[in-house]
């Protein structure tokens, strides 16, 4: 009897994988790409074909915001083609999947994720993601496993992205939906432990180097154009008195001013080329090195039989001995060099001791600006190219014609293109990529221009534009430098709050202009050219717009030809309407929109930190080979001493083992960051309502069961019954 039901089982189980492998045979049949990376349905919006478009958004199982090669859903091909019939019919059938819960795809996706053995499929994933994201949540909990302490994970190297960025999960997350109201409501899956694992992960293998690289860099050049506004009139007048052929006092305010931007700047710099290499530190094996040298005093590389305890916080201590190593090395090696310019240095090449600080400073800033800006260029080009990975592929697959052909394209003709290529514009439709991009390309000829600045005979000719290129640089560099908040998993939510905070003043504007715009015309029109305050138009809107913040000029009204008190009652309308009614609509805007997103705070500010990462990830550029040799690790890495010593090289180089990464577990107070979870009262109602909504399912389904059993056991008897009373009367 146990044979026949095992065998039962068994053709149960077959006929189950069957079925699961023909109805993938059936979604790849409707999903199949071509050479391109283009589905059916992305070759119908392409070529606007109205009918096959409706023909196959009525199949259950078609992607519809499946990308190609080039990084184009069928929706956004639609559109470049001015197809706009078959774009509505797309984003018809998105709000219809995302508004009816249970239309046929999502029935069907969710019986894919209940059927998933344990294999991360970035496919069923995104789907999930764009769709439904607590079914995502739900697919994520089965490579999460958790005992009293830590978490197990498993499938991690998958949910990373094997082949490029652009298949890991964290893209998916990420990505823009078809439907932009349901981006926000991906982010929470940056909040399940998998997620944040993966963050952590991606942070430490690549993620926090580059990071705090290109903070340094960015620290450095900022501190490069502050040192050029500071200096720039002490310097001028340092080469004003040099003309006149004065001599400049090393006491005098000038000298001074000279004197502290030189060892500023020194200090500055020296710290830069100290910290750069103590980045080296942050790398994985060097950083565990430390830890375990925190740890029991011993300098040895990663061993799978050694277990450190509280390893996390070893590796924070190591982080902290790299931070005061560097400032130690820095007091080290810049008090020598400032005590011998300060007192014993009296010049150099000719140039008296003042005069080679001013060539010095102004020399080494324009340099500093110039190679950083071009160095941040060159990042802003990677990540652009790292929305189209495949490129990477190509010319690292090619021969050598074909490899030189690939760099000639990358270097001389692609920079100039990818602001007109259909697959580089969510980069360029970014407002502060844009921005980044045209500050980084000012600095180029404003480094160039604060170098002629110290021949005389062009301080004339180029100072109006050298002083307009300073300020917007200054003030954008400064704005700029906010995006390195986006790591702080709790302050980085004050982008996204500024995002909304400026789309309330863009609102703002739309009353405020038309108030704006009258009253100017009206006091132009009033004072009739009597005061120099509304001598213009220009002149009567810059008037008009600071009493906005105070600046009244009352005054100026006894110039006007209106007799008595008539003449304030024009300000008195404009101080009421200006700043008691619309300055006042603009906070109480501000203040609702912080009220109404303030619910999804944690998961905004994970979600900039997120962006972050996938950004670093993005510059990489990498390709399949890249990613494969961090995410395995041969074993001359993975074992160390005499272990090491005994795999043959020819294993070694064939035999990969998963980097520690992936499978270590993982504290839940490490994890969680040392904050307990927050259970507010509304999320434990929640809870508790969907805990009770999911028993009266059951209850439901267990009722249908038991009647449909009891319908069973009826018959079952009427019939036995009917037997018993055939058999009766056979006898009789």
């Amino acid at each position: 009897m146990g044979a026949i039901l095992a065998a039962v089982e068994h053709s149960r189980m077959a006929i189950a994988v069957s079925y699961r492998s023909l109805e993938g045979a059936r979604v790849n049949a409707i999903n199949a790409v071509d050479g391109k990376g283009r589905t059916a349905l992305a070759r119908a919006c392409h070529d606007g074909n109205f009918e096959e478009v409706l023909q196959l958004l009525s199949h259950p199982h078609i992607d519809i915001a499946l990308e190609d090669d080039s990084g184009m859903s069928p929706i956004e091909w639609a559109i470049k083609h001015n197809h706009h019939a078959c774009a509505s019919l797309v984003r018809n059938e998105a709000y219809f999947r995302a508004s009816h819960r249970e239309n046929a795809f999502q029935v069907h996706l969710r019986a894919e994720l209940q059927c998933a053995d344990a294999v991360f499929d970035e496919r069923l994933f995104r789907q999930a993601v764009e769709t439904d994201p607590s079914a995502a949540m739900k697919y994520l909990d089965q490579f999460a496993s958790s005992d009293r302490y830590y978490y197990h994970f498993s499938q991690l190297d998958a949910i990373y992205g094997r082949k490029n960025v652009k298949s890991s999960a964290l893209y998916a997350i990420l990505n823009s939906n078809i439907l932009p109201a349901q981006d926000e409501a991906k982010y929470v899956c940056l909040q399940h432990v998998v997620m944040q694992r993966i963050l952590d992960i991606k942070w430490e293998l690549f993620a926090e180097r580059m990071y705090y690289f290109q903070l340094l860099i960015f620290g450095l050049m900022m501190t490069a154009m502050t040192m050029v506004i500071a200096s720039s009139y002490a310097i001028a007048v340092y080469i004003e008195k040099e003309q006149l052929d004065e001599i400049v006092d090393e006491d005098s305010a000038t000298g001074i001013t000279i004197r502290l931007m030189f060892h500023l700047w020194s200090v500055i710099c020296i710290y830069c080329l100290v910290a750069k290499a103590q980045l080296r530190g942050l790398t994985p094996e060097y950083l565990y090195r430390l830890a375990r040298w925190q740890h029991d005093g011993v300098w040895a590389p990663f061993d799978r039989n050694v277990t450190i305890p509280s390893l996390s916080l070893h590796k924070s201590y190591a982080k902290w001995y790299l931070f005061k190593r560097s400032i130690v090395v820095t007091l080290l090696v810049a008090t020598p060099w400032c005590a011998y310019i300060g007192f014993g240095f009296t010049g150099a090449l000719g140039i008296e001791k003042l005069g080679f600080m001013v060539l010095a400073t102004v020399m080494s800033t324009a340099g500093v600006l110039l190679v950083t800006a071009l160095y941040f260029l060159l990042l802003e080009y990677r990540e652009i190219l790292g929305e189209d990975p495949w490129i990477h592929e190509r010319r690292a697959n090619a021969g050598l014609c074909g490899w030189l052909f690939w760099t000639f394209v990358l270097i001389f003709l692609l920079p100039l293109a990818t602001p007109f290529m259909r697959r580089y514009k969510k980069y360029f439709g970014s407002w502060f990529n844009i921005l980044q991009l045209l500050t980084y390309i000012c600095i180029v000829p404003f480094a160039l221009l604060s170098i002629l600045c110290l021949v005389p005979e062009f301080q004339g000719l180029i100072k109006d534009v050298y002083l307009c290129l300073g300020a917007f640089i200054t003030l954008s560099l400064w704005m700029l430098s906010l995006q390195y908040l986006e790591v702080n998993k709790t302050a980085g939510y004050l982008l996204p709050m500024l995002m909304d905070a400026l789309g309330d003043v863009w609102d703002f504007l739309v009353f405020y202009g038309v108030f704006q715009c009258g009253l100017t015309c009206a006091f132009y029109f009033i004072f009739q050219q009597k005061s120099d305050n509304y001598k213009t138009l220009w002149a009567s809107f810059r008037t008009t717009y600071f009493v906005l913040y105070g600046d009244n000029n009352v005054d100026d009204f006894a110039e006007t030809d209106l007799e008595g008190d008539l003449w304030l009652r024009p300000r008195m309308f404009h101080c009421a309407v200006m700043v008691v009614l619309l300055l006042n609509l603009l906070l109480a805007m501000m203040n609702k929109t912080v009220d109404r997103n303030w619910d999804k705070i944690h998961a905004r500010a994970l979600s900039s930190y997120a962006r972050c990462v996938l950004r670093l990830e993005m510059m990489l550029g990498q390709t399949e080979a890249e990613r494969d040799s961090i995410i395995f690790l041969t074993p001359k890495w993975y074992y160390s001493g005499a272990v090491a010593e005994h795999i043959p090289i020819n294993q070694n180089a064939s035999l990969r083992l998963l980097n520690p990464a992936f499978t270590e577990p993982i504290s839940k107070h490490d994890l969680a960051g040392g904050e307990l979870p927050e259970r507010s009262t509304d999320d434990e109602n929640k809870r508790l309502a969907a805990q009770v909504a999911e028993l009266k399912a059951q209850n439901a389904a267990l009722r249908t069961a038991m009647e449909t059993s009891n319908e069973r056991v009826d018959h079952k008897l009427d019939k036995l019954t009917a037997l018993l009373l055939g058999l009766h009367e056979k006898t009789e």
